[in-house]
C-alpha cells in the first residue's frame, strides 16, 4: 500500500504545472523566450511593459523573468515597487 501511495504523490508533482511571468519590453525576445518556456512544459505570461506587468505583483508564480532595462522604468525598481505592494 505505501507503494501505491508514493506513486500517487510523484504523480501529482509532476502533473504540477510551473508558472513564470515574463517582462521584456522587446516583444521579439519576449516571445522566442516564452515559445521556449513552453515547449519545455512551462506555463507562462508575458508582459512588455512595467504598468503592465505591476498589476499582476499579485500573481501566484513561481519565477518572474525581468528584463532591467525597460523603457521607463529599470526591472530593479520594479521588484522594489512589487514588494511594496505585497
Amino acid at each position: 500500500m505505501a507503494i501505491f501511495s508514493l506513486y500517487n504523490e510523484i504523480w501529482e508533482v509532476s502533473l504540477l504545472k510551473y508558472k513564470i511571468n515574463i517582462i521584456d519590453d522587446e516583444k521579439h525576445l519576449n516571445d522566442i523566450v516564452r515559445t521556449y518556456l513552453e515547449k519545455e512544459g512551462y506555463e507562462c505570461t508575458s508582459f512588455y511593459t512595467y504598468d503592465e506587468a505591476l498589476m499582476h505583483c499579485d500573481d501566484d508564480v513561481h519565477l518572474w523573468l525581468v528584463d532591467i532595462m525597460l523603457d521607463k522604468n529599470s526591472g530593479k525598481i520594479g521588484r522594489a515597487s512589487c514588494r511594496e505592494r505585497v
